[in-house]
C-alpha cells in the first residue's frame, strides 16, 4: 500500500509540474472534494480559456476578464460576491435579495434570468427574497459556476 501511495504522488507531481498545475487546482477550496485536473485537456469553454469561472466582465467594459490562473479568476469571483453582498457596489444595496443580486450579476438582456435564479435558488436551498449578505459567498459562487459554465463546474466540483 506504501509503495503505491508514493508512486500515485510521484506521477502526480510529475503531471503537475509537466502541465503547469498549481496545488490550488488540486484542492479548489476546502469545502470541494480534492480534484486533479489539467483543465484545457477536457475544457475548451470561454470561462476554462480565461480562467474565469464566474463569467466576470471589466468595469466599463463589456468583454469577460482574463485571468492568469484559476485561482486568480475564482478569488475575484469571491471578491465580487464579497463587494455586493457587503454593500460596496454602486448597484446594489446592503440588504440586496438574491433576485435584485442576479439581475445585477447576469441581467436580462443577455440571460434568462429568472432561470439563472431558480437555479440558484434550487441548488442553495433558498428562496429568491433571501438577503444575499445570509449567503456563504463561496456556495454562491459555486452555484454562479454551475450556471454560468456546466462543464468547468463539473470539472472543479466532482
Amino acid at each position: 500500500m506504501k509503495k503505491i501511495l508514493i508512486v500515485s504522488v510521484l506521477i502526480l507531481n510529475s503531471f503537475m509540474a509537466q502541465n503547469s498545475i498549481d496545488n490550488w487546482t488540486v484542492n479548489v477550496y476546502a469545502k470541494a472534494k480534492p480534484i486533479n485536473f489539467n483543465k484545457n485537456d477536457y475544457c475548451k469553454t470561454l470561462a476554462a480559456r480565461n480562467n474565469n469561472p464566474g463569467n466576470l466582465r471589466g468595469i466599463n467594459n463589456p468583454h469577460f476578464r482574463r485571468f492568469a490562473t484559476l485561482k486568480e479568476g475564482y478569488d475575484a469571483l469571491l471578491h465580487d460576491i464579497y463587494i455586493k453582498q457587503s454593500g460596496q457596489s454602486s448597484h446594489l444595496k446592503p440588504n440586496a435579495s438574491l433576485y435584485e443580486f442576479i439581475h445585477v450579476y447576469a441581467p436580462a438582456f443577455e440571460n434568462n434570468t429568472n432561470q439563472y435564479i431558480k437555479i440558484v435558488c434550487n441548488k442553495l436551498h433558498i428562496t429568491s427574497t433571501t438577503k444575499i449578505k445570509d449567503i456563504d459567498k463561496r456556495d454562491l459562487a459555486r452555484a454562479i459556476i454551475m450556471v454560468e459554465d456546466y462543464e468547468l463546474y463539473k470539472i472543479m466540483y466532482n
